[in-house]
C-alpha cells in the first residue's frame, strides 16, 4: 500500500516538464555535492600532517626549554 502511495502522489503532483527540471537540478546538485565531499576528504591527510608537524615543533620547544632550565 505504501509503495502505491509513493508512486501515485508524485505522478499526480508533477508534470513531465517538472520531473525533467527536478532531475536536471537534482543530478547537478548531487554531482556538486559529491565533488565537494571528494575535495574535503582529500584534504584530511594534509590536515593530519599539519597537526603532527605542529605537535612535533611544540615538543621540540619544550625539550629546548627543559635543557635551558637545567
Amino acid at each position: 500500500m505504501r509503495e502505491l502511495f509513493l508512486v501515485a502522489i508524485p505522478a499526480t503532483l508533477f508534470s513531465a516538464e517538472a520531473v525533467a527540471d527536478i532531475l536536471r537540478f537534482g543530478l547537478s546538485a548531487s554531482t556538486l555535492l559529491l565533488a565537494a565531499l571528494i575535495l574535503k576528504l582529500s584534504m584530511v591527510p594534509v590536515m593530519i600532517e599539519n597537526r603532527l608537524v605542529t605537535e612535533i615543533r611544540r615538543l621540540e620547544l619544550r625539550i629546548e626549554r627543559m635543557r635551558a632550565e637545567s
